[in-house]
């Protein structure tokens, strides 16, 4: 028996808001759980948390296909295995990590270090497989690379196979927006109280730590990236008490608190790129205001909202400034010029080159996921400026780069064209999977698109699509996107077909 739209009779349940079983229920815990627990575990970055992130993620999936949550828009439901198989996602996240696994376990050089000197010895492997390094796992290895991709993979197909109701994508994403509040909670607690230590008694290897992130920058981009989950909330349910009148609360004020709070908790951290981005995130929402507004014939109600949020940007701007001080604010931007360290524009754009240097000698199949700092300190010495740091006493120290700075050329060292090719397809296919669902008419989608581009742009000037939590949130909000358009595509189709009216007399869909 094939799977067929539901019947008459359980039409109001499938176009209301219906209610959401105990099956999806638990999965909606496991999700929430393991993605609030990847920021405040240092923001994933080490081993620990990273096998406790795929044991969850696991646990998770398991779930999701043992117990398969039924469906409210196809009767009888689809069984989980046809599900998988179906779904071009599968396929492309298991061609990727089929791709980490086969360099894993062909690596073409063995790491050492003798006498903090970075050795590689060359080891027989098959050429015409992609091929890796053999490198410690507590360092970074590409076993380190398929645990954390392989965490995002279970985590976006469980989500986009297994969430079965539009209030299910509000929860999940109100869920991390919480915790985004909560994170920002911890942040000024340290911010005001002077900490240096993550959590006032862990210490840092790196300086700049910031809320539970053990990198400000790292910090930075995930704010951002629950600061577009947040707004997209705002707006879904801004439109939806513009074209409702059934008399529920409006909660889209709920995520324009979420959301100023998420904006100024970036704005403090420092972070030149993340301040950067947020602001652009803020320009963008009041132009969506705008575009919102006008849709729906409010636009002296969308002028009063862009003109509040305007005012709160200049607010908090102020506010930050009276704190920070303008002097330190100058300071911190005139180091993307002068700074003598890896921080600057000029030793990051050498640092690139240095980089693409090394995907040329390896275009196909690269260097092998996780290989970066092993294999860049031969290239390092081609370029003086990035490979030693001169003191005005005449010292000098070894630059040590874990990271290229620049995750567009990062990525494509590492796993070569073949490997890159992998990821485009998969970018594509969420792509056309928007379009066909008609995301641009849903804010949901729009927001969660837009935040996951503005962190790809974040990553041309620093690496933080190296941190697994902005990593695996970024596959949650990829998942997120398409099964809430899914959704809501699905539903108009459904009043469309049965012809039954939005709350104005109108075709669902129709906002003018």
């Amino acid at each position: 028996m094939s799977p067929t739209l539901a019947p008459e009779a359980v039409l109001p349940r499938l176009l209301g808001s219906p209610a959401i079983h105990w099956r999806e229920k638990i999965l909606l815990v496991l999700l929430s759980l393991h993605l609030g627990f990847l920021p405040w575990a240092l923001g994933a970055m080490h081993l620990w948390s990273q096998q406790l992130s795929v044991t969850m993620a696991g646990v998770a999936f398991l779930w999701a296909v043992v117990l398969n949550p039924p469906s409210t828009t196809i009767i009888p439901k689809i069984p989980a295995w046809r599900k998988l198989v179906r779904s071009p996602a599968v396929w492309i996240g298991l061609a990727l990590l089929g791709y980490i696994a086969t360099q894993a376990l062909n690596p073409a050089y063995r790491y050492f270090d003798l006498a903090g000197e970075i050795w590689l010895l060359p080891l027989e492997h098959i050429s015409w497989l992609p091929s890796g390094m053999e490198t410690p796992l507590e360092q970074m290895s590409p076993f380190r690379h398929l645990i954390i991709f392989g965490s995002a993979f279970l985590t976006l197909v469980t989500i986009l196979l297994f969430i079965e109701r539009p209030k299910s994508v509000h929860i999940l994403l109100g869920a991390l927006t919480l915790n985004g509040v909560a994170l920002a909670i911890l942040t000024f607690a340290q911010f005001f109280t002077g900490a240096e230590e993550i959590f006032w008694k862990i210490p840092s290897e790196s300086p700049g730590i910031y809320s539970s992130f053990v990198y400000r920058n790292h910090a930075a981009s995930y704010l951002n990236l629950l600061l577009t989950l947040s707004l997209g909330l705002y707006f879904h349910f801004r439109e939806r008490s513009w074209k409702t009148n059934d008399g529920a609360a409006d909660k889209s004020p709920i995520f324009f608190f979420t959301s100023t709070i998420l904006f100024t908790t970036v704005l403090f951290s420092g972070s030149r790129g993340g301040i950067i981005v947020a602001s652009l995130i803020l320009l963008l929402a009041i132009g969506y205001t705008l575009i919102q507004a006008w849709r729906w014939s409010r636009l002296r109600e969308g002028s009063v909202i862009s003109s509040v949020m305007l005012g709160l940007l200049i607010l908090f701007a102020s506010v930050f400034t009276a704190i920070i001080g303008p002097e330190r604010i100058i300071e911190r931007f005139k180091l993307f010029a002068e700074e003598d360290g890896g921080g600057s524009v000029r030793h990051r754009t050498t640092a690139a080159k240095a980089t693409f240097d090394m995907f040329q000698d390896r275009p196909l199949w690269g260097w092998g996921a996780g290989s970066f700092e092993y294999a860049f300190p031969s290239y390092q010495e081609n370029y003086p400026e990035i490979h030693y740091r001169e003191f005005r006493n005449g010292r000098r120290i070894y630059m040590v780069w874990d990271y290229a700075h620049n995750d567009w050329v990062q990525y494509p060292a590492e796993y070569g064209l073949a490997g890159m090719g992998i990821f485009f397809t998969g970018m594509m296919a969420w792509l056309i999977g928007l379009y066909r669902f008609r995301a641009l008419r849903q804010p949901i989608p729009i927001w969660l698109a837009a935040g996951i581009f503005l962190t790809l742009a974040h990553g041309l000037g620093d690496f933080v699509l190296q941190n697994p939590a902005t990593i695996i949130t970024a596959a949650a909000a990829v998942a997120l996107s398409l099964r809430s358009s899914w959704l809501e595509t699905g539903r108009r189709r459904a009043r469309r077909e049965h012809r039954v009216p939005d709350d104005h007399g109108l075709e669902l869909g129709s906002a003018r």
